[in-house]
């Protein structure tokens, strides 16, 4: 809005000569009506037009609907999507450019941009086709067989074949420290074929699929020294929306959209990438406006409440559950773990413990995945009915074990003490808080009875990896779920899969080893310079960058 002036004049200023007033009055009074009377056939024809370019589709801002009065339409202008112009990210400094060795996460998030996978987990956590164009098994489950998308092609012009996935997967073994070696640990063979490959598996597997998310190197990048972006032992030559253009060794480098990439255009002509020596540098330079995008965690965001940032929250890998020990009384007895669930309102936790910045789940499958199946936790009371007494009465203290470093898993353990004193349960109850580097050996010397943790679900959608890591600790023997999940990777059917599926989780469910809690949220905070929607996942933070543009 412009501004108003206010002049102030002197009494002095004032004659009294009324008559000239009245003259001057009148002659502004007549120049005011010829201006006013041309302001509103302007008003008029701009509002014509103003009709005919709403009759696009335009982006609002805040999410609301357009004002029903007259207005000229400048917001709508804005919001349409522009093209071209560059923004600016960072990274923390890095020991390698080769993605397939690279263990930074803040470089892997910019590689993303440069190398394709063969598939890619959208925002809800489902697989989507990337170079693939889609997949099938053998009968058995022992091979999988990958079409590639014709179109794809490396940033040199050349097409992506089933070669290039097989140097990828074979590079992948040959690096110990590689990100990706687990991913690719069951791949017995690859065999290239026209428009694909075929993967002999070691072990029968109808959930590898979920696996093929490493990115993808041109079988061409071991002997090119001659590209821009090279640290000696490997060139790039990438296949993603993005192409590395300049490579300033320890300061920056510059990714350009490219012309030839097979998917959706990005709106941001360049990336500008500098590179720093650690994560708060880079904030305080994200602060300071001179990067446009940085991940967060719940923590850090009070750093960045400021008018000119906006921020966008995305389930994170972290699955927060309460852990009983059940190799040792009393929670060696499931009828005792049902009762400490009975207490329990989950929906009041996530607002109390942790701030709403939690996404309940019971099971180590993201929240809205095709392959969370769980049906509820059949042991929790409603809330208006939850229960503030309990028949079981024991007799020994429990040690509720916690990280102390981390304040919403300390309030979670305080809540359960609380619940657990105060239903007459057991009249001593310990929290005990330690530091995360402590925790390993009392876990491994089982001396509590419950933990309240974090599990970093792997790629694979295995929902009894969980159960299997913490079995020899627990005393829970996953036999079961173990025997049904061979099953599951037998199955070829998509419909069938999911029935087997959803009887593991049942199961676990049923037999209650732990207390699935839920997600927690990660965060992206992006300058308001930025329109257009992100969709962010823990793999790839800049998912969806193709819909950003540069407000104007």
């Amino acid at each position: 809005m412009e501004e108003k002036k206010i002049v102030r004049r002197d009494k002095k200023d004032i004659t009294d000569n009324r008559e000239k007033q009245k003259k001057i009055l009148l002659g502004i009074g007549i120049a005011l009506f010829a201006v006013l009377y041309v302001f509103l056939l302007t008003i008029d024809t701009d509002k014509g037009d103003a009709v005919e370019e709403g009759t696009q589709s335009q982006e609002i801002s805040q999410g609301e609907a357009p004002a029903a009065e007259e207005q000229p339409d400048k917001n709508a202008l804005e919001a349409k999507p522009v093209d071209g112009g560059t923004i600016n990210l960072s990274v923390s400094r890095f020991s390698s450019v080769n993605p397939l060795e690279n263990r930074e996460k803040s470089l892997d998030s910019i590689l993303r941009l440069v190398y394709d996978s063969l598939f890619e987990y959208d925002s809800n956590y489902n697989l989507q086709n990337e170079l693939a164009s889609g997949y099938s098994y053998s009968e058995d489950a022992s091979e999988l067989s990958i079409n590639l998308n014709p179109e794809a092609k490396w940033h040199d012009g050349s097409r992506v074949t089933g070669f290039d996935v097989e140097y990828t997967i074979n590079a992948i073994k040959k690096i110990p420290q590689s990100p990706y070696g687990t991913l690719v640990a069951n791949i017995e063979s690859v065999s290239p074929r026209s428009g694909g490959v075929t993967l002999k598996l070691k072990n029968p597997n109808s959930l590898e699929i979920y696996n093929m998310i490493f990115p993808v190197v041109s079988s061409k990048s071991e002997n090119n020294t001659s590209t821009v972006f090279n640290d000696g032992k490997f060139g790039v030559i990438g296949n993603g929306m993005y192409k590395v253009i300049e490579y300033k060794q320890g300061k920056k480098f510059v990714l350009q959209r490219s012309s030839g990439y097979y998917g959706p255009k990005p709106y941001i002509e360049k990336i500008e990438v500098s590179i720093f020596d650690s994560k708060e540098i880079r904030q305080n330079m994200f602060i300071a406006s001179n990067i446009d995008m940085i991940d967060s965690d719940y923590y850090q965001l009070s750093k960045y409440q400021y008018d000119i940032f906006k921020i966008k929250s995305y389930e994170s890998r972290k699955f927060e559950m309460i852990i009983f020990n059940s190799a040792r009384a009393p929670f060696d007895q499931k009828a005792n773990r049902i009762e400490i669930a009975k207490l329990l309102d989950l929906e009041k936790i996530s607002q109390d413990a942790y701030r709403d910045t939690l996404n309940l789940n019971l099971m180590p499958v993201n929240t809205k995945s095709e392959l969370n199946l769980a049906t509820g936790n059949i042991y929790a009371v409603k809330k208006d009915e939850a229960a503030k007494e309990s028949s079981l009465r024991l007799k020994e203290k429990i040690v509720i074990l916690t990280d102390k470093d981390d304040p919403m898993k300390h309030r979670l353990a305080y809540i359960i003490k609380n619940k657990i004193e105060t239903s007459g349960i057991s009249p001593e109850v310990e929290v005990r808080a330690v530091a995360k580097s402590e925790l390993a050996g009392i876990v491994s010397a089982k001396n509590f009875n419950i933990l309240v943790a974090e599990y970093n679900v792997p790629v694979d959608k295995n929902v009894t990896r969980l159960m299997n890591t913490y079995s020899a600790v627990f005393g829970y023997d996953p036999k079961d779920i173990n025997a049904l999940m061979t099953e599951v990777k037998a199955t070829t059917s998509k419909e069938a899969l999911k029935s087997k599926y959803q009887k593991i989780q049942e199961e676990i469910i049923k037999n209650l080893p732990y207390i699935g809690v839920g997600y927690k949220n990660d965060y992206v905070v992006i300058n308001n310079r930025l329109s257009g929607e992100l969709e962010p996942t823990d793999y790839e933070i800049y998912n969806g960058i193709e819909k950003i543009y540069i407000s104007h």
